[in-house]
């Protein structure tokens, strides 16, 4: 017996039936091209949000932060424009300061922001605006069509700034509606992050900026300290090199004649310069091998009891070495000084000028020479 042999009206069916089938597996195989086709291009996102991070990096200053992350946003998703916006000190309040911008032939420097403008589900949620959102119409200085919101915020949730995709009403016919894909997202949150970062290493670099500028006032002021100390000691030894000077030419051990010695005081005498002429004196007769001493106290200005002290004791050193003193210069007023000042000088010749202190001098030497 043999098989039944389908009808034309099944044949046609299952006919159908095949081409149904086709036509799924043809819409499937289309959906499964555009789906790989959507995730490829999704992937090269994510790498090129991983190449922006590697440039971002190393940048120094938030402008060219600010400008580099606008331009990437407008590179990677095809949009018509950008905008990088941030709270500042000098912003007012509901503010925003426009840092950069990429697309855009003209834009003012600062644009009105609500926090209210935001969704409350999530903190880092991206927010779609159209025409008739508050934020298009606020920003009508623009004009937009519609803008897609990217919040920044800091660890505490506070907002610091925003990244905004945006299409203008005269740009609508050519580019696409804004795309709102995960990789937005991750774009804002990795921008967020290297704001903080940069911001931090700003803070960093302004304060070891600091420090080394105190460090160098603080250098400088040591060196000029340092300078300064210089100067004064070297003053002071010009200073004591010509008080010695002055102590030398101010009382020269002068020669009269073999055995004979003078010394003339000029100016004051203080307890130092009392010291240097009694080592003068000392070393000169030492030297010199002198008998006799002439001490002429005609330019003493007043006789005190620092010069009575002295005389008193170059005396007494002088007899210690085995020579005798004779004073000149002893007028009516100098010797009534000494008396009230009750200075001793047993034994010690005195006359009332120079020239008569020589001639004595002259007939001692005589005398002994004889």
């Amino acid at each position: 017996m043999s098989p039944r042999q389908p009808s034309y009206e099944e044949l046609q069916q299952t006919c159908e039936e095949l081409r149904r089938t086709a036509a799924r597996a043809i819409s499937l195989k289309q959906e499964l091209i555009e789906t790989k086709h959507a995730l490829d291009a999704e992937l090269d996102r994510y790498r090129q949000i991983q190449r922006y991070v590697e440039r971002a990096l190393p940048v120094t200053s938030i402008e060219e932060f600010a400008s580099l992350t606008a331009e990437q946003l407008v590179d990677s998703y095809g949009i018509e424009a950008a905008l990088f916006l941030l709270r500042d000190t000098e912003s007012k309040e509901h503010q925003l300061s426009v840092v950069a911008q990429c697309g855009l032939s003209s834009c003012p420097s600062s644009l009105p922001f609500d926090e209210a403008w935001l969704p409350k589900s999530t903190q880092r949620a991206l927010s779609f605006h159209g025409t008739d959102s508050p934020l298009v119409r606020a920003w009508h200085e623009l004009p937009l069509q519609d803008a897609l919101v990217c919040p920044l915020r800091n660890p505490a949730t506070q907002l610091q700034g925003v990244l905004v995709a945006v299409r203008t009403v005269s740009g609508a016919d050519f580019y696409p509606e804004l795309p709102q894909e995960s990789s937005i997202g991750v774009l804002a949150y990795q921008a967020g992050e290297l704001l903080r970062n940069l911001q931090a290493s700003m803070l960093i670099r302004r304060q070891v900026e600091a420090l080394e500028h105190a460090l160098q006032q603080q250098q400088q002021e040591t060196a000029k300290r340092l300078d300064e100390e210089r100067r004064r000691v070297q003053q002071e030894q010009i200073v004591s090199a010509q008080r010695e000077t002055l102590r030398q030419l101010g009382t020269p051990v002068v020669p009269i004649f073999d055995g004979v010695i003078a010394i003339p005081l000029i100016g004051a005498v203080d307890r130092e310069r009392a010291d240097s002429l009694m080592g003068t004196v000392l070393t000169a007769i030492s030297v010199q091998q002198a008998s006799l001493l002439l001490i002429d106290v005609t330019g003493v200005p007043s006789l005190d009891h620092e010069v009575a002290e002295l005389l008193l004791r170059m005396t007494q050193a002088v007899r210690l070495l085995g020579a005798d003193v004779l004073l000149s210069g002893i007028r009516a007023e100098v010797a009534q000084r000494l008396v009230s000042l009750g200075a001793k000088l047993d034994g010690v010749q005195t006359t009332a000028n120079f020239q008569t202190a020589i001639r004595k001098a002259w007939a001692r030497s005589s005398r002994r020479n004889r």
